[in-house]
């Protein structure tokens, strides 16, 4: 489509005196480019005014200001005319460049050693020429070289600018940078990727380069991670969302910086190359800028329905004379525990499989996947020296990173041991074939998917096959790395929508850059301490999920239990259970029951007590499965994750996005996960402009059949703090009111499909869809479904009843009501607009038997209205809820 961009307006700041010829031929010119042009397409040559000390280009919904002596630059949004961005006039804080010399230091690849420091550095000084429709040369302090800058603008889509800063110096430089000034104390800057010190990076200094994680000292300091500092992390990105709404995105590999701490009314931006490439995202609010980031970007696919399941490491939960198979029987028969997948302990990287125990393991994912439980294997980019024939063949088909004297980079990594390994280079196509063989090999045994771990540890002196040195290939690797599984599966295994939907595989990493969700849809925040720390255990998790959400990575989940306990015991059941209320509530539910430490690590299985706050929650977690992949539709189609940062639903609200521990569970949950030691109350803040209602006070479970009953107490308005009971066994957790949230049958065992007719899978219940509602207090409640069913719930003034618009679109699917409301206690009768009367149930259990036709019953005590609609009712129907009295108005 195309538009006309008209752009009749004054620079904001300095209104400019025009004469009236000058105005009235300018406007003349306007009209004229109107008549020859009807349509404006993306990316138009922006409208020029150009004054003796000023040139302002108009886009469609920005306008850009270069001042040229001094030079300047700025970025003002049309319709509140407010400054966006708006470079600094002090000569170290504008444009830049420089030179930095100094040393990489081969300590440990998985982190950034080196010594060094910029030698000189030169500021912008004034425009030299200026090229239409947007390039500029700027001089530059450095007037012994002539040296000089070149800017480009470009406008490549409605409310984004792109600036592409090269410098042209004989000896070129390494460092260009950029500060623009603060509006005010209270912006904030979010996202970065995965960030484990705060959401908000405000005050502090940000680079971005892919490193191994750092960790916490446990009670010793609960905030300080070694060996290199609180902002360390597997997954960073070069991109912040600011609370005013826009978001600024870093389009390069090599190490940027977003520096908040050397001023603190200046954001200094420093790329440590010899250009400066940066996307402005003008988006009116976070959640429109993450969407443009992401629709820039790229966004996962949706994920195959089994990974919303609770993960379980079968091998570590196994009991003297059991094996795999039988654990998982024990868990789906006799603990009637839900788990959907299991984490295999087999390392197809770096040293390879034992080829003579690949018979046995065939047969035992025959038998598990009989049970509707799929496996992962293990990967990671590196091959040991020592793995038989591999390495030397390897090796000579040229397949690993090279020095730059071209031998095969050879390092140490730490992981359960110490391996001696080169890491593969996927910039050679031969290697890229050869890794992919690779993973053939495992789907041969039937694995349904791996950790895909590291793709952290390029050395900077390293060289790729396709000539790129290690400095740029550093945070490029892994997007080449993802892309290899991500190209493969695709196209070998896709969907039967493969726009839409991945392929039946569910592959999980830790590392990332900008772009990685395109190629992956799981992630998990890395190796935490098994404690509570705020450096890197239970706490610091949440907030590594939280901003590689606002990130564009939507399904992250953590290792629930942590997986280092070295500085501290193993993880008492308080850790271990307080860890699976958030991991019931993350992007995966991801049990790890393996990892390093002093001593064995405990298992939430080891007392009843865990075992039962687990069923609790693995049961929730699958039962909540139709709203987690309502959500995974959102996902696809805006960006938004599943575990939300408030800045992307309350950002006018600020104690709501100051808050790093609570957050948006989808659209209608707002989870505040206990994340102190010995704590049974919390405090929650429910956000302002929002009716809240308390659900897990009054969400009373059913321990005999695994189900959940709802319950209600009052309507809580928002902007306020209030403080809620949680024992070991409640996450506390609020819902908007005018929800409708879709649940699964407490009976169903597993997300996948089995053969085993003892399974209740998904499937098999399929003609079952649970709805549960908490309607405003006048009544009102509705749910959009992506398979484009709908359901609406709106109270009738002049008939003084409630009424449900039942439009189901799966065929015979009968829908299970629970209406969460104070006046349920009220009601007295339902009927269809024909006059059609159902039967009030004997019992609850009566109306939720399988020979049960239509019919309803009241909660007494906790005030919930349960009703049983069978079709065609529920695929095109409507009943009238109608109270024993009037209701007050």
């Amino acid at each position: 489509s195309c538009r006309v961009v008209v752009a009749i307006r004054t620079y904001p700041q300095h209104f400019y005196a025009m004469a009236g010829g000058l105005w009235k031929s300018w406007l003349l010119l306007t009209c004229l480019t109107l008549l020859c042009c009807s349509s404006v397409t993306q990316g138009l040559k922006p409208v020029t005014e150009e004054f003796y000390d000023r040139i302002l280009l108009y886009y469609t919904n920005l306008t850009v200001a270069i001042d040229k002596s001094p030079w300047r630059l700025q970025v003002f949004d049309n319709k509140t005319e407010a400054a966006i961005l708006s470079e600094s006039t002090d000569n170290d804080k504008k444009l830049g460049f420089g030179l930095w010399q100094g040393e990489y230091l081969d300590i440990y690849e998985g982190y950034l050693f080196r010594v060094g420091l910029i030698t000189q550095w030169h500021h912008a000084t004034s425009l030299l020429s200026y090229q239409r429709p947007a390039t500029f040369v700027v001089g530059t302090s450095d007037t012994a070289n002539n040296a000089t800058l070149t800017v480009v603008i470009e406008n490549p889509w409605q409310r984004k600018l792109s600036f592409k800063i090269n410098v042209n110096h004989p000896r070129k430089g390494n460092r260009v940078a950029m500060g623009f000034n603060l509006v005010n104390k209270s912006e904030g800057f979010y996202g970065f990727g995965e960030r484990f010190n705060d959401a908000n990076q405000r005050g502090h200094r940000v680079g971005s380069w892919l490193e191994d994680g750092s960790f916490g000292l446990g009670n010793w300091d609960r905030d300080l991670r070694v060996p290199k500092g609180e902002l360390c992390t597997y997954a960073p990105m070069p991109l912040t969302i600011s609370s005013r709404g826009y978001g600024l995105q870093m389009d390069m590999y090599h190490r940027t910086v977003f520096d908040f701490k050397r001023w603190d009314d200046v954001m200094y931006i420093e790329a440590e190359a010899d250009f400066f490439h940066m996307t402005l995202f003008s988006g009116s609010t976070p959640r429109e800028t993450l969407q443009m980031m992401t629709a820039q970007n790229g966004r996962s696919l949706v994920p195959p329905p089994w990974q919303f399941g609770p993960w379980n490491h079968l091998y570590r939960e196994m009991k003297p004379g059991q094996d795999e198979v039988a654990r998982a029987r024990e868990l789906l028969f006799d603990l009637d525990i839900p788990f959907s997948m299991e984490l295999a302990p087999l390392h197809f990287f770096p040293g390879g499989v034992n080829p003579e125990k690949v018979p046995k393991w065939k047969k035992r994912f025959e038998d598990t996947l009989a049970l509707g439980i799929k496996s992962t294997a293990y990967f990671n980019p590196m091959v040991a020296l020592d793995w038989n024939q591999t390495y030397e063949m390897a090796a000579r088909n040229n397949f690993f990173i090279k020095t730059q004297t071209g031998e095969p980079y050879n390092f140490t990594y730490v992981g359960t041991s110490f391996f001696k390994v080169s890491q593969l280079d996927f910039t050679n196509p031969a290697a890229v074939e050869w890794y992919r063989s690779q993973l053939e090999y495992a789907i041969d045994m039937g694995f349904r998917g791996w950790m895909q771990d590291y793709g952290e540890y390029t050395p900077p002196y390293s060289v790729s096959f396709d000539g790129t040195d290690g400095i740029e290939m550093h945070n490029k690797y892994v997007i080449l790395y993802q892309n290899t599984t991500f190209d493969y599966l695709t196209k070998k295994y896709p969907s039967s929508d493969p726009d839409t939907y991945a392929p039946d595989f569910v592959v999980f990493v830790r590392s990332g850059y900008t772009g990685s969700q395109q190629y992956t849809w799981a992630h998990w925040t890395g190796d935490p301490t098994s404690d509570w720390s705020y450096a890197s255990g239970l706490p610091a998790q949440i907030i590594g999920s939280l901003t590689v959400g606002i990130s564009g990575m939507p399904y992250s989940g953590s290792d629930i239990g942590g997986f280092q306990w070295y500085v501290t015991p193993p993880p008492s059941m308080e850790l271990w259970c307080r860890w699976a209320e958030v991991g019931c509530f993350s992007g995966t539910m991801h049990e790890q029951g393996s990892g390093s430490g002093f001593g064995n690590k405990t298992l939430i299985f080891d007392t009843p007590e865990g075992t039962r706050i687990w069923r609790k929650y693995a049961k929730l977690r699958t039962q909540l499965f139709p709203y987690l992949y309502n959500t995974a539709h959102d996902a696809y189609q805006t960006g938004l994750p599943v575990m939300r940062h408030h800045l992307l639903d309350f950002p006018h609200d600020a104690q709501a996005i100051s808050q790093n521990f609570q957050y948006m569970f989808g659209a209608s949950f707002l989870v505040a996960p206990v994340i102190d030691q010995g704590r049974t109350d919390w405090d929650v803040y429910l956000p302002e402009g929002e009716t809240w209602i308390d659900v897990s006070s009054q969400l009373k479970y059913d321990e005999k059949r695994g189900r959940f009953l709802l319950g209600f107490t009052n309507y809580t308005q928002g902007g306020r703090t209030v403080k809620v009971s949680a024992p070991l066994d409640v996450v506390p957790m609020f819902v908007r009111a005018g929800t409708m949230v879709p649940v699964l049958d407490p009976r169903v065992m597993t997300l996948g499909d089995a053969t085993d007719p003892k399974v209740i899978t998904m499937k098999r219940l399929q003609h079952l869809l649970h709805l549960w509602i908490w309607p405003t207090e006048d009544g009102f409640a509705q749910l959009q479904f992506y398979d484009r069913s709908w359901w609406s719930m709106y109270y009738v003034q002049y008939e003084k009843h409630w009424m449900i618009v039942f439009n189901d679109m799966t065929q015979n699917r009968t829908n299970i009501l629970q209406v969460s409301a104070p006046w349920t206690s009220d009601v007295s009768m339902i009927k269809t607009p024909t006059g059609h009367v159902y039967p009030r149930a004997m019992s609850l259990d009566a109306l939720l038997a399988d020979d049960a036709s239509e019919g309803w019953i009241v909660d007494q005590t906790l005030r919930t209205l349960w009703v049983r609609v069978t079709p065609p009712n529920s695929k095109d129907g409507i009943i009238y809820i109608q109270p024993s009295s009037k209701v007050s108005d």
